[in-house]
């Protein structure tokens, strides 16, 4: 029979092969005994591995402030932990200050996390990608085909990123798309003012106001 102090996840107690999961590092202990009565008794202790996840891609707008920091999935203790990430820190999580990014500089930050009881070793990485976030948004565009001016386009635009809709003055939609191409022409709908609302995909971030069509 296996017994311990939390002896939750095992498959069986009576067989000679149990499985385990502990959801956190245990010892248990265990006690065979034969036919006539003889007895042995032996401990194991199970440590939990650390499991953690860094998202795929993480999206940061530029001149602002980026913090990266591992999701923990499965770990009892941090406290036999270290960092290593590519940039040298050695921090449990990384904060970027600098305002100078550029769309340019979107790169891989990767981190290698050492549990020193063990001596195993996790890593993983994520694609940051710095985006404009703060929109140039046209109040009024002319859409009668002269070639200027046709389209509501949105400046600082990251295509694929933005979500919009748009709103007549009694609030009916009249306009959605997912992403938003940055190509809306005003289709059919007569000279007025519209309501639109920008809301980007990753972030918390959106954007309401008005725009007028004028033929």
């Amino acid at each position: 029979s296996i017994n311990g102090s939390y002896p939750v996840g095992f498959s069986s107690d009576t067989i000679n092969h149990p499985m385990a999961a502990p959801s956190e590092s245990r010892t248990y202990f265990a006690v065979a005994e034969d036919l006539k009565q003889c007895k042995n008794r032996d401990t194991i202790t199970i440590i939990t591995l650390p499991l953690f996840d860094l998202p795929d891609t993480i999206y940061s707008c530029l001149d602002d402030s980026l913090l990266i920091a591992p999701d923990w999935l499965l770990y009892d203790s941090t406290k036999f932990l270290s960092y290593l990430w590519l940039d040298g820190s050695e921090d449990s999580i990384v904060i970027k200050q600098e305002r100078t990014q550029s769309e340019d500089s979107s790169r891989y930050f990767g981190v290698r996390i050492s549990e020193s009881f063990t001596g195993c070793v996790v890593e993983d990485s994520s694609w940051v990608a710095f985006i404009q976030c703060f929109l140039k948004i046209p109040n009024i565009f002319t859409p009668n085909g002269d070639g200027m001016n046709d389209i509501f386009e949105l400046e600082h635009f990251d295509k694929g990123l933005w979500d919009m809709a748009v709103y007549n003055r009694w609030g009916k939609q009249v306009f959605y798309e997912s992403p938003y191409e940055n190509i809306w022409d005003g289709q059919n709908l007569p000279d007025g003012t519209y309501f639109y609302h920008l809301q980007h995909q990753q972030l918390r971030l959106e954007y309401k106001g008005w725009i007028q069509i004028s033929r």
